[in-house]
């Protein structure tokens, strides 16, 4: 009595990336979208991280659309 299917790497890795583009990518426009605003109450670091989020989830947004082709063209 054991399990009848297991996750393969690819399959993890699209979740991940799932999860990441999700989490980071609205988080991303909504810090630039803030930094962009014309308010002078800008913290410091505001502008790095709203680049660090948009760039990290639209890495993973790549990577999440090359591993569904993967998954959708695998026999």
């Amino acid at each position: 009595m054991g399990y009848g299917r297991t996750m393969d790497t690819l399959s993890v890795v699209t979740a991940a990336a799932a999860l990441i583009t999700g989490m980071t990518l609205p988080a991303g426009v909504w810090r630039v979208l803030a930094y962009r605003s014309g308010q002078v109450d800008h913290t410091p670091g505001m502008r790095n991280v709203a680049i660090l989020a948009l760039g990290l989830g639209v890495a993973s947004a790549a990577v999440l659309v090359a591993c569904v082709v993967l998954l959708a063209t695998r026999t």
